[in-house]
């Protein structure tokens, strides 16, 4: 019943002698006061009219993958979405969602992509700095909301992050952030990175740290096409 027919319906007051509901358990039409119903009646109008509609509107199915209610999933679907909440990303992201339509892949994504984000060699901040340049390559505004706050809280720079940034004008301001954000964007721009990029990452961050690195792009690259594909991406901040 619409917010109007229910104060129209209050206003059908009932005969003497019958229950009437609340918030007029304690008025008869009979012997009661005009103005005081009237005004109660006003007062309880002007509530029920200055709150919000309930929604009764559904989520939009994304393209492809499953909406975060899981509508329409099946039992395969749902246990990879509890495997991927009960491990270390104690949720399951929108790339996850996107990729349920093919519940075999996102198991096996979402170990590898526990694996480099959990398991990784690197320090957190170099970490986070490489997915925010390859976030920022991609123009995947989702990864770069999801992963700056943390790289904040993994001590990266602002000036840093803002270097990651696709729109920046300016480069990292020390050494190995600013190798890890061109490694990172020539294998997003071009699949390969130039043998003086790859040789500073390898001299600076060692042969493991530029693999991961490689990794890195890679599996975001991938995360970025999904979300895209899913209509789950959302404007740079």
């Amino acid at each position: 019943m619409s917010r109007l027919a229910q104060i129209l319906s209050l206003l059908d007051l009932a005969p003497v002698g019958a229950a009437v509901e609340p918030p007029f358990a304690d008025m008869r039409l009979a012997g009661a006061d005009e103005e005081r119903i009237l005004a109660r009646l006003h007062a309880v109008a002007l509530e029920m009219l200055s709150a919000p509609e309930p929604s009764t509107a559904t989520p939009e199915a994304p393209a492809i993958g499953l909406s975060a209610d899981l509508a329409g999933a099946t039992e395969e679907q749902r246990r990879v979405v509890d495997l991927i909440a009960s491990g270390p990303r104690g949720s399951v992201p929108s790339p996850f969602l996107a990729m349920l339509d093919a519940p075999h892949l996102a198991r096996v994504i979402q170990e590898v992509g526990a694996v480099i984000r959990f398991g990784s060699t690197l320090p957190d901040a170099q970490r986070e700095i490489a997915i925010l340049a390859t976030a920022g390559a991609a123009r995947c505004g989702y990864e770069w909301t999801y992963h700056a706050p943390a790289a904040r809280a993994a001590g990266v720079p602002e000036a840093t992050i803002a270097a990651a940034h696709p729109d920046a004008q300016a480069h990292a301001p020390s050494e190995p952030d600013a190798t890890i954000i061109a490694l990172c964007r020539e294998l997003i721009a071009h699949n390969v990175a130039s043998p003086t990029t790859l040789a500073s990452a390898i001299d600076q961050i060692g042969r493991t740290g530029a693999s991961e690195c490689v990794a890195i792009a890679g599996y975001y690259a991938l995360l970025a096409n999904f979300i895209k594909t899913a209509g789950f991406d959302q404007p740079f901040g």
